[in-house]
């Protein structure tokens, strides 16, 4: 595509899908994916995550600044890694090594092409690793998620889901510094992840803002708010108070 780069990074233990478009702006955007296909049925795993409408994919094309599109394990490539197992995408979809894994990615990328601040989004499961990752780069500005699972464990409560068991839940995490802009996007008419389950998030991160957008679900209609998103980004982290 015009004007992206498209690569592989070596994470740890996984290989992940990279695209990145590069300006003279040194404020990194770091894109990442939602949860993709993680299950065919109940019981029965997924033989490949990857997923059939990649928004975040979709939605980093419309931003013009130095942008990252950080592939989640075992999608799109690195389906013969020993650790692609249906584990790193159902129960241990955001697993400490999952984790660690995207980390080392972006600091492998970061060490060729160095950022001054870094600006995570991501959708869904996308944005529960965002604010996981934002905690681990101390040159994170802000973290921005749409329609993020940012506590686990109500979420597999309210659909009556197994826990997911050794993945980490951002509302058992410590609160990300005041440093870092918050900003979460919500569907009204999300039955996935319904807005009433970020409560216990935004109880630990009380400067965070949260935005609850009528007629959007966890899919529709993201993308067309994008250009508007990021006119709000351009601006957040200087913002001293909700707008």
């Amino acid at each position: 595509m015009a004007g992206l780069d498209r690569f592989l990074l070596e994470g740890r233990g996984f290989q992940h899908l990279a695209y990145r478009r590069n300006t003279a702006d040194h404020q990194l955007h770091v894109y990442l994916e939602g949860d993709g296909l993680a299950w065919l049925r109940p019981q029965l795993p997924s033989a490949d995550p990857t997923p059939y409408r990649p928004l975040m994919f979709d939605a980093m094309l419309v931003d013009r600044g130095t942008t990252l599109y950080l592939g989640r394990p075992c999608q799109f490539v690195g389906l013969e890694r020993a650790a692609c197992t249906p584990l790193a995408w159902t129960h241990g979809r955001y697993s400490p090594a999952v984790v660690n894994s995207l980390a080392t990615a972006l600091q492998s990328h970061l060490a060729h092409f160095p950022a001054t601040s870094l600006v995570f989004f991501g959708h869904s499961g996308g944005g529960t690793l965002a604010t996981l990752l934002a905690a681990r780069f101390p040159q994170t500005a802000a973290v921005v998620t749409v329609a993020a699972n940012l506590d686990v464990d109500a979420w597999t409560a309210r659909h009556a889901y197994s826990k997911l068991a050794g993945s980490l839940d951002p509302a058992r995490q410590p609160p990300l510094a005041p440093s870092v802009r918050q900003w979460h996007l919500a569907g009204r008419e999300d039955r996935e992840v319904p807005p009433v389950l970020a409560r216990r998030y935004l109880a630990a991160n009380a400067g965070a803002w949260f935005s609850v957008i009528d007629g959007f679900d966890h899919s529709c209609c993201w993308l067309g708010l994008w250009p508007g998103v990021l006119r709000v980004v351009s601006t957040m982290a200087r913002a001293p108070t909700r707008p």
